[in-house]
């Protein structure tokens, strides 16, 4: 994948990733968004639960308790 797609011409994150980063965001997040819109609700957050749920669906299993203990200091 070309750095072209992930980063703008000032080396930052590109609206595209920005985009992509979003809908990934919204399958996991409570609460989840009420349409198919990047419009997230303005309490949105990655609980445990929604953390573990991305694990498994990325990695094939949740993380360790190490690795949620860093993830959440």
């Amino acid at each position: 994948m070309s750095t072209s797609v992930l980063l703008d011409g000032e080396r930052g994150i590109s609206e595209l990733l920005k985009n992509c980063l979003k809908c990934i965001f919204d399958k996991y997040c409570t609460p989840k968004p009420s349409s198919e819109s990047l419009d997230l609700p303005k309490d949105a957050y990655l609980s445990p639960e929604g953390l573990d749920q991305w694990a498994i669906n990325a990695n094939g299993e949740p993380f360790s308790k190490e690795t949620n203990d860093e993830l959440f200091e």
